[in-house]
């Protein structure tokens, strides 16, 4: 009996060894295309994820929905464009935490205390739904039999069809959507026995090709969206006005940088009378800003132009 273990293992192993020349390649996927580069002096814009759903009607090994809601918040964070801000699980556990320490029932002085009215918002919500999964095996990889040790695959191809859209946090308007397709071409491998005891399938191989075409539609669907920046207005606010120096609530974190100039006043919003929805929104320039010192999530700024005195703390910032 062992020299017949040691005979099976070592056919095992020269069965694996020619699975090459049998045409069975390890497991492979379309390559995702890398995320853009920062456009030259693009500001950075504060995102909340806020979900990925699943509306495929498609069930496997993996869950589609919250699972991958995280590959998106890591898509974003990696773009280097995007300032990603908690998900709404995450940012409801803070709040938890601000109201219990506001309450008093916490540790009496605790320097940690949860503070509020310090929580970082979004300007832009970013959605998206898997709209569809299609999988679809594309013929055999061929057959290998040595002595009994039985050897077989067929390729896989995996298509995921995503939406993605952008939201303006203070309006509640879709800016921006766009629907994309990622691609996933893996091997499924079977490794079978057939002699005197018996046949029967050993193991089972696969690559989690659902998941990396899922991946690469996210990884489209993020660059499209850097794509998409130079169409959606960029955001600050006047924080404090200290004689001379406008703090702005943007700093180095938002790309901004020494020299640049931003445009600060009031906004005039037009809505419909009928369904309220923003129609136009009318820039009402106050003064024109230069930072002098960029911090890291506050800008220091001089005025270069129009009346100081009239500058003061919630006036919106805008790119010239």
């Amino acid at each position: 009996m062992r020299r017949r273990s040691h005979g099976l293992h070592l056919t095992l192993a020269v069965l694996l060894a020619t699975t090459a020349c049998a045409g069975l390649s390890a497991p492979t996927t379309a390559s995702a295309p890398a995320l853009a580069p920062p456009l030259p002096g693009g500001l950075r814009y504060t995102v909340a994820a806020t979900g990925l759903s699943n509306e495929s009607g498609w069930e496997g090994e993996i869950e589609v929905g919250d699972a991958w809601d995280r590959a998106l918040v890591d898509a974003l964070s990696r773009s280097r464009r995007f300032i990603v801000v908690a998900d709404a699980g995450t940012r409801a556990a803070a709040l938890d935490e601000q109201d219990l320490a506001a309450s008093g029932r916490g540790a009496a002085g605790a320097a940690q205390a949860a503070a509020t009215g310090r929580m970082t918002t979004a300007q832009l919500l970013v959605s998206g739904a898997i709209l569809h999964i299609q999988k679809e095996s594309k013929g055999g990889l061929g057959n290998v039999n040595i002595k009994g040790i039985q050897l077989g695959g067929s390729r896989e191809v995996v298509e995921v069809q995503l939406a993605l859209q952008v939201t303006d946090a203070s309006t509640g308007q879709a800016v921006a959507s766009t629907l994309v397709t990622g691609q996933a071409v893996g091997n499924h491998m079977n490794l079978g026995m057939d002699d005197a005891a018996g046949s029967g399938s050993l193991t089972t191989f696969q690559s989690d090709n659902v998941g990396k075409a899922i991946q690469q539609a996210i990884e489209q669907a993020v660059a499209w969206f850097e794509r998409e920046l130079p169409r959606i207005p960029w955001r600050g606010t006047v924080a404090r006005v200290d004689g001379a120096d406008v703090f702005v609530n943007r700093g180095q974190r938002e790309g901004i940088h020494a020299g640049q100039t931003f445009v600060a006043g009031e906004v005039e919003v037009v809505t419909d009378p009928v369904t309220g929805e923003v129609l136009h929104e009318i820039m009402n320039e106050t003064a024109r800003l230069r930072v002098k010192q960029a911090e890291t999530k506050v800008s220091i700024c001089e005025v270069v132009s129009g009346d100081p005195r009239s500058l003061h703390a919630g006036l919106s910032v805008r790119l010239p």
